[in-house]
Formats: C-alpha cells, sequence, structure tokens
C-alpha cells in the first residue's frame, strides 16, 4: 500500500486524519456559511472506510478485499485523478486475485506521479504481480517518471510547423508535476496549448514534491521556481515552436503563488496566470504597475470554504484592479483548499479570459 505519510497536500494526507481534520474546520465553516463541501467529505469517507477495510482484511477479520476495492471505485468516480488512490486501489485489487485490474490501477498511478520503482518491487500487496513482464514495464516506467524534472505535454491538436501557446503549470505542495498537468490536458487539447510542468524542488515522500525551502519551509523557494520554470519553457521550445507571447503560468496551492509572484516580477515575459487556491498573500507582491502596463490578466480560482485562500485571493483581486489590471476571481461555493469538481469548465474559461 502507499505508506500515505503526512504531507503538505490535503489529497496525500492519512485518509482517516483528514477527515477528522476536515470534519473539524467545516464544522466552524458551516456555522457561517451554512453549507459543506458533500464531495470532499464523500471522498475522504470513502478513503477512510477503505483503509479500515485494508487493515481488517490484513488481520484477517472477516471481510474481503473486494469492499475496500469498492470503496476506491467511489472515491475515484469522484476524483479520477489521484496517484495514491490508484496506487492503493492496484494493491487491493491484486491482493483480491484481480491482476488484470491491478496492473491498471498501478498504471495510471505512475501516470500520474508515482515514482518509486523499488516500492513496487517490495510491495508485499503487488506480490501475485511480481515476475509479470508488464510489471517489470511498469516499474521502468516508474524510474524514467522518478528522472523526469519536467513533465511536456503536447496535444495533437498543436500544428508542429506553427508556434503554439504554453501553459507552464505549477503544482501544489507535496503534489506532482504529472498529476497537476493532467487536469489540463483535455482543455489543453480544446485550445492547441502546450503543456509543461515542472518538478518542485523538495522530494517528500513517492510522487510528492514541495516548492519550500529546505533551510526554512516557511517559504518557497522563489528561485528554485524561477530556475524550474525556465527549464519548462526550454523543454517546451524543443518538443515544438512555442508563441513566446503566449506563455501563461498556472498554478495551485504554492504553485498558485508563485504564478502570481512571476506574473508580478516578469510581466514582459507572461501573458498572465491561472491560478487555483493560491496561497499569495498581497503583502508579498511589489509594484504592480509594469503589470498593468504589460496588460496581463489574472484568472483567480478559491473556494468560499477555503479559510486560507480566499480571503487572500479577494484582497489580490483589489489590489490588482486598483491599478488597472484585468482580474476574474471565481468564489467559489462549497469548496475548500482543492481543485474543485467542476475544474474543466473553470480551466477553460482561465485559459480564454488570459489569452
Amino acid at each position: 500500500m502507499h505508506p500515505r505519510p503526512g504531507l503538505f497536500s490535503p489529497s496525500r494526507r492519512s485518509a482517516l486524519l483528514a477527515v477528522a481534520a476536515l470534519a473539524v474546520v467545516l464544522s466552524h465553516v458551516a456555522v457561517a456559511r451554512g453549507e459543506l463541501n458533500k464531495r470532499r467529505l464523500k471522498i475522504n469517507h470513502y478513503l477512510a472506510k477503505a483503509q479500515e477495510v485494508y487493515e481488517a482484511a490484513s488481520r484477517n477479520e472477516d471481510v474481503g478485499w473486494q469492499t475496500a476495492i469498492d470503496y476506491y471505485r467511489r472515491a475515484l468516480a469522484l476524483e479520477p485523478i489521484n496517484m495514491g488512490t490508484y496506487y492503493n486501489y492496484a494493491c487491493c485489487c491484486a491482493l483480491n486475485g484481480d491482476k488484470q485490474e491491478a496492473l491498471s490501477a498501478l498504471k495510471k498511478s505512475i501516470e500520474y506521479g508515482w515514482d518509486d520503482p523499488a516500492w513496487i518491487a517490495r510491495d508485499e500487496d503487488l506480490q501475485s504481480l511480481h515476475g509479470d513482464a508488464q510489471l517489470e514495464q511498469l516499474q521502468a516506467e516508474a524510474t524514467k517518471v522518478r528522472d523526469e524534472d519536467v513533465f511536456v505535454y503536447v496535444p495533437d491538436s498543436v500544428q508542429r510547423d506553427k508556434p503554439a501557446p504554453l501553459l507552464v503549470a505549477l503544482h501544489g505542495g507535496g503534489d506532482n508535476p504529472r498529476e497537476f498537468a493532467a487536469y489540463w490536458k483535455d482543455v489543453a487539447a480544446e485550445r492547441g496549448v502546450v503543456v509543461a510542468a515542472p518538478r518542485g524542488p523538495l522530494r517528500v515522500a513517492q510522487g510528492g514534491y514541495s516548492w519550500q525551502l529546505l533551510s526554512n519551509p516557511r517559504l518557497l523557494d522563489d528561485a528554485a521556481a524561477e530556475q524550474a520554470v525556465d527549464r519548462a519553457i526550454a523543454r517546451a521550445h524543443q518538443a515544438c515552436k512555442i508563441d513566446e507571447k503566449k506563455i501563461i503560468l498556472g498554478g495551485f496551492d504554492q504553485g498558485g503563488e508563485l504564478a502570481v509572484k512571476l506574473v508580478e516580477k516578469h510581466p514582459d515575459r507572461f501573458a498572465g496566470a491561472v491560478t487555483v487556491a493560491s496561497t499569495y498573500r498581497p503583502e508579498l507582491g511589489g509594484d504592480w504597475k509594469a503589470a498593468a502596463a504589460q496588460s496581463v490578466r489574472l484568472f483567480l480560482i478559491c473556494g468560499k470554504l477555503d479559510g486560507v485562500a480566499e480571503p487572500r485571493n479577494v484582497d489580490l483581486k483589489n489590489e490588482l484592479e486598483s491599478v488597472g489590471i484585468k482580474v476574474k476571481l471565481n468564489d467559489l461555493e462549497a469548496t475548500g483548499h482543492e481543485i474543485p469538481g467542476d475544474y474543466a469548465n473553470l480551466l477553460r474559461a482561465g485559459l480564454q479570459f488570459v489569452l
């Protein structure tokens, strides 16, 4: 099973702890807002139940692996892009004797960023898959992901002989490039946009990276992030022609904060940004007048149940509009610190707004 360390992203924490913490937070928010994030509560409930059943089955209690599998399927139906959930689902399928489903789920986990081939090799839950040629291929793919500092996606809709817009996607704390890029793929394909997703400098677990400074976790490594963005742009140029006037930054959580900072610092380089639950604080900003002169645009997505990002995004909108920058704020009901369920339509609108 995925060891489920306590990382920075809610999607990476222990399911049981996440449910308890979220329930406490939302119980207070609900008093003011009068509603709960039912989708997130359901996801965490299903993950907690799956873990509970897995542990019971591991103790040879009177419960089958199929029950855990059913809970993971329910969670994936609500949140189909999740590396850790797919990995644990693969383990339960392998334990239940469903070899092909286990291999398919493991493939999905690697597609979304699982980067520890050694863990796959020694994971006793996957013992029934050992010796299979498909598993060896998947381990090789996980090795490739481990060594990949930038993930580049060029949709078939991109015409290789013409300059294409580029989205540089900056993942959140505890997440990874492939998983965050997956949210953008369909929208990028529709608009013929190349996606380049660099990896944060600090590895915190399998498929989990952060943009924090190792010397001071309270701060983000702005310099490393800028170097990562430069590297992502260079890799995109290697893959196809890029329209230098249509380079956009996209970011979630920590990645959103970094995207806003870079647009403020280099308004002549970036057309704007699309952020989700950005942790940017307006007081971190500098002089936005140069950005206003370059006509940059920002599309901000946050949830009203997000006690950290939501007020900061409201303040940021007010600050940017005061100097003439065009900003669109999407302040979503029943949404916390997360990529919302209706992410496709929101990201589509974001690209449209900035481009």
